[in-house]
């Protein structure tokens, strides 16, 4: 047998494994709040929806039902003891048939909202055994707190979100501060940044920041806690399309696989630290990187950008996406098992 066909027979036996091998929630709690976080991104369609029609203010969610969200499960998170609801016809926090039977919404004036801050959270724990509630921001970005207790979304989209948060808001800065950008990072917190969380990836080893009382890089309540600031104090006459603004201060934040970074132009790209397609950093392509290209191999699903850090390494042409066109470069590199 030809070292071809012994690859391909290999090839197959591995991807029927992956194929019959599937990825599990831990428990019920977690597959409910899996559930419940996906009805939180239509309930922030909906009410993003009704803010266009309504001046940017929502004075009851009781005002979403039926022209908007016509499905009064949507309401519901399925880990609440209350029975689901039959139909909406209140707005009171877990009452029957009410628009906050499971969730609670941030209710009022809503437009002068920062990215960042609470739209829609679960209206007690106890949807999720008291372990944890699960938010989502006015941006849509899904979290919960304590953070990361399910496994979507992943440290690396909330963190790309977080640099870009940062990014966005340096760049707002400047039509506010003669064209210069602020000295530290800490000068955004609070009136251009209302939340500690914001400067924290989810991937460092640090604590999230409780407060922001400094900017020393990786210290206890900084701004500088996850990332680093190269453009400190720049005038945006020195500011080329390239220039850093944000990144991470170690790649360690994103399990030392590479940075993240994101450029006055307003790009997020992850610089690897190794080589590409080389998964297990063992200096060669071979069965084993293979394999884990099949688990970030994403044709059928080619509009969705990458979720997991661990997967840009088989990125390579750098399209933020792992497809044939990426599995043929691979192939094209692969150096075989033992080869150096």
């Amino acid at each position: 047998m030809n070292r071809f066909a012994s690859w391909a027979i290999a090839c197959i036996v591995l991807t029927a494994f992956l194929m019959l091998t599937h990825v599990t929630w831990a428990d019920d709690v977690t597959d409910n709040a899996v559930i419940a976080h996906k009805k939180l991104v239509r309930l922030h369609s909906a009410v993003l929806t009704y803010l266009n029609d309504s001046d940017e203010k929502l004075d009851d969610p009781l005002h979403l039902y039926p022209t908007i969200v016509n499905d009064p499960l949507l309401f519901w998170h399925p880990g609440d003891t209350n029975s689901a609801p039959q139909a909406i016809n209140n707005s009171l926090p877990n009452a029957a048939n009410s628009a906050q039977i499971s969730f609670l919404f941030r209710t009022g004036n809503l437009g002068s909202l920062m990215p960042h801050d609470y739209l829609i959270w679960d209206a007690s724990p106890d949807n999720n055994q008291g372990r944890f509630v699960s938010l989502i921001t006015y941006e849509g970005m899904v979290e919960t707190i304590p953070p990361l207790q399910v496994p979507v979304p992943t440290r690396s989209v909330i963190a790309q979100h977080r640099l870009a948060n940062i990014g966005t808001t340096l760049r707002i800065y400047l039509n506010d501060s003669a064209g210069f950008l602020p000295q530290d990072l800490g000068m955004l917190y609070p009136d251009f940044i209302t939340t500690t969380r914001a400067f924290w990836n989810p991937g460092d080893s640090d604590p999230v920041p409780t407060d922001i009382t400094n900017s020393v890089p990786n210290a206890l309540n900084s701004a500088n806690v996850s990332f680093d600031y190269p453009a400190a104090g720049l005038h945006e006459i020195a500011l080329a399309p390239d220039t850093i603004l944000v990144q991470d201060n170690t790649p360690d934040n994103n399990a030392g696989l590479g940075r993240l970074i994101y450029r006055y132009d307003g790009s997020i790209r992850f610089e690897l630290v190794g080589m590409t397609g080389d998964a297990n950093n063992d200096e060669r392509l071979d069965l084993a990187d293979w394999a884990r290209l099949q688990r970030c191999f994403q044709e059928w699903n080619y509009f969705d950008l990458l979720e997991d850090d661990a997967c840009r390494v088989f990125d390579f042409n750098d399209d933020t996406r792992v497809t044939s066109a990426d599995h043929a470069l691979f192939l094209d590199a692969m150096t075989g098992p033992g080869v150096r």
